[in-house]
């Protein structure tokens, strides 16, 4: 049975599991009451709870959404974050194809100096000195977030496998307190066309096994390699719409190279492996030049070549020949993947 007390607006009833409270057309300003008097103010709405003499009548409210990119509100993208308003870099929950709701690093850079307006995601961890540890298996894991330098291993992100990335920025930080101070080569691969990230990175289109696979290759050479849209520098000095091809190495023909697909969107030992020919490398060329890399010039380039190396250099505009063993400012930091 309900309990009224009063009549009309003024009315407060309680019945079973629920109240109703008194109703007004208009605030009920300047009325001596009791702290936690509240009334339904049906003109603007809302409920209003007196608070004090202090402050007077407050509007109840619901609390605030989680922020985006809490455990809470995971972001669709660092994009997503840089799009409302986040710029500060550190970790984020992401909603990842592949691996549900993680801990992502994420990045964000601002004015074509710093490589554009957007926002990144860690995907890969180079361990430094990278130009070296370049030429070792890699492995999987879910929440990619280690930005170290000498600690840890490298490691390769099992979250986003099946992303539908738009480009790739290959950067080298020796203290990533500061990413945009402190890189060492920066340049960014443009990926085709609705290509996933396990399609671009392994030229191949096996996304599932988790056995030894042997890379895609690009028709320059023939190389194993990946196959972009274009190439820019991530400082803002040039960019490349004639980029093709990323010539990681020469052909492996007995899974010397192999990379295992299945790793890439979910964890697992001995991912990828591309040094079987002493060629491990990541590289870009600048001007109209189509391809980098394995038997030919790089404007930028981390690792061997023919069992040459290690190098590390980026010549910005200029090219530097094949097999070279060029270490600028004895760069030696780890070597980190985003996407976006």
């Amino acid at each position: 049975m309900p309990v009224i007390v009063g009549a009309g607006s003024s009315a407060f009833e309680a019945s079973g599991s629920s109240i109703k409270i008194p109703t007004a057309t208009a605030n009920l300003s300047g009325i001596n009451t009791a702290v936690g008097t509240a009334y339904y103010n049906t003109s603007n709405d809302e409920l209003r709870v007196y608070s004090g003499a202090t402050d007077g009548w407050k509007v109840a409210s619901e609390p605030p959404p989680p922020a985006l990119g809490s455990q809470g509100n995971p972001a669709a993208s660092a994009e997503a974050l840089r799009s409302a308003g986040t710029t500060t870099d550190g970790l984020y929950y992401i909603s990842t194809p592949d691996g549900g709701t993680q801990q992502v690093y994420c990045m964000f850079t601002s004015g074509s100096s710093q490589g554009g307006d957007y926002g990144w995601m860690l995907v890969g961890r180079f361990a430094a000195d990278a130009k070296n540890n370049v030429r070792s298996a890699i492995t999987s894991v879910r929440g990619m977030v280690d930005i170290t330098q000498s600690s840890g291993s490298s490691a390769w992100s099992a979250d986003f496998g099946t992303y539908v990335t738009s480009e790739v920025r290959v950067i080298g930080c020796s203290n990533t307190t500061d990413w945009m101070t402190n890189r060492t080569t920066d340049w960014i691969y443009q990926v085709p066309s609705n290509q996933n990230l396990i399609r671009f990175l392994t030229n191949q289109s096996n996304y599932t096994s988790t056995s030894k696979t042997a890379y895609g290759t690009v028709s320059s050479g023939p190389k194993q390699g990946q196959t972009c849209a274009g190439a820019r520098d991530g400082r803002g000095r040039w960019t490349n719409s004639n980029y093709v091809h990323h010539r990681m190495s020469d052909p492996a023909g007995s899974l010397e190279n192999y990379c295992r697909p299945g790793y890439f969107s979910a964890p697992g030992t001995d991912m990828w492996y591309y040094h079987g020919m002493n060629d491990a490398k990541w590289s870009v060329a600048a001007g109209t030049v189509a391809y980098s890399g394995q038997d030919t010039d790089s404007s930028a380039l981390v690792g061997w070549d023919d069992g040459n190396g290690p190098a590390w250099y980026d010549a910005n505009t200029g090219t530097v020949a094949q097999n070279a063993t060029r270490v600028d400012n004895n760069w030696s930091s780890s070597l980190f993947i985003f996407i976006r």
